[in-house]
């Protein structure tokens, strides 16, 4: 019942989604999978932040929305193949 609480447990899936990106790319900048506190505390931030902008600005966007199907088609498999 903790608000805290709450707001990681919403924002847990974009936690989940960005912080391997955020770690690898630290990983792969350092060149060590073993990285520095200060780094770890960087990662842990951004992870963070993108996730809670990804929660409020992409997730909530697309949340509770119905899409039949055509539009649905068109979203899932055809907008992504003009992506360049």
């Amino acid at each position: 019942t903790l608000k805290p609480i709450r707001l990681i447990g919403l924002w847990s899936f974009s936690i989940y989604l960005w912080h391997w990106p955020i770690l690898a790319f630290m990983r792969y900048v350092y060149q060590s999978t073993m990285l520095p506190i200060y780094w770890l505390i960087i990662a842990t931030a951004l992870t963070f932040t993108f996730s809670i902008l990804s929660y409020y600005f992409i997730e909530n966007v697309f949340r509770g929305k119905k899409y039949k199907l055509p539009k649905s088609v068109l979203l899932i498999y055809i907008v992504p193949l003009f992506k360049d």
